[in-house]
């Protein structure tokens, strides 16, 4: 079974924060846990296409 047909019957959590790797890829989905509040952490594959709409700087107190 794949990855992302075993989440997709998982309930979504509002709210909560949901970290997958690449076998989770489908932006159907994403958009669903982001219409619930959620956040989502990935790793982006290769082809990914993306856009920066935006910079935002980071305070020097809260750099790692």
């Amino acid at each position: 079974m794949n990855d992302i047909t075993a989440a997709k019957e998982m309930p979504i959590e509002r709210g909560a924060t949901y970290v997958f790797d690449l076998g989770y890829y489908d932006y159907g989905w994403w958009a669903m846990l982001d219409q619930a509040g959620c956040r989502t952490v990935t790793r982006l594959k290769a082809n990914t296409p993306f856009e920066i709409v935006e910079h935002q700087s980071v305070a020097p107190d809260r750099r790692s």
